[in-house]
């Protein structure tokens, strides 16, 4: 009787230990079905674990990706000057104007005042009749046209018409308007000035000192060619 009681008593512990092992293996595998379903249901998520960090892969490369473009765009190319080029590096941004030996700088048209255009239209129209033979008594004053033209005729009815001319700076220093002047012609050249005074609203010329006799001289030069002294840099390059 006691050999079957202790029979009984190890069977029931067998049962015991078989449901024990049992438990413990279906709560493993529960675990990891869960682990399994959590990690799909994130998967499945608009927003992930690093999306809701404010860390997508996706968006930080494209940041970066953009970044340096911008910079690529933002990089100006070297730009390679010519000799001549380079020297206008001297100027400091300022407008530069060729100039005559004998008469300096040329006159600046396109920043001319209306007052000064006024003046440079009288002039022009005067020099370009001188180019054709004849005087443009109109553009003279009347009280000094008489004695200008003639003085001027007798030069070009002996041929001594220039063929082109440069018109200097307007001048107006100590309140008289004048204008430097030079003339060429075929072989020579003649300097001068020629003066301005306005009567009402209209401007002429008042006197010319403009020798037309020496248009018709071998021109030789006589000012110094100094190619290194430049108006605009206001210095000498050594």
């Amino acid at each position: 009787m006691e050999g079957l009681k202790s029979y009984l008593l190890l069977v029931i512990g067998f049962i015991f230990i078989f449901l024990f092992f049992a438990c413990e293996s279906r709560k493993e595998k529960d675990k990891e079905k869960s682990a399994v379903s959590k990690e799909e249901s994130q998967a499945e998520k608009p927003g992930s674990s690093d999306e809701q960090s404010g860390l997508r892969p996706e968006r930080t490369l494209a940041i970066g990706l953009t970044k340096e473009s911008k910079e690529e765009e933002e990089k100006t190319p070297d730009i390679i000057l010519t000799e001549k080029e380079r020297l206008l590096e001297f100027g400091g941004g300022k407008k530069i104007f060729p100039e005559d030996f004998k008469i300096g700088p040329l006159q600046d048209r396109f920043t001319a005042s209306a007052e000064e255009r006024a003046i440079l239209k009288v002039l022009e129209s005067f020099l370009e009749s001188l180019l054709s033979g004849e005087v443009h008594e109109e553009s003279i004053s009347p009280e000094w046209r008489g004695a200008i033209a003639r003085s001027l005729k007798y030069y070009l009815e002996r041929g001594q018409i220039p063929k082109s001319y440069r018109i200097g700076e307007i001048n107006t220093a100590d309140s008289i308007i004048r204008i430097n002047v030079r003339l060429f012609g075929e072989v020579g050249r003649s300097s001068g000035e020629v003066y301005f005074e306005k009567d009402g609203k209209k401007w002429y010329i008042s006197d010319v000192t403009l020798n037309l006799a020496l248009l018709d001289k071998e021109y030789r030069q006589e000012e110094d060619f100094e190619p290194e002294v430049y108006r605009w840099l206001d210095t000498k390059i050594y």
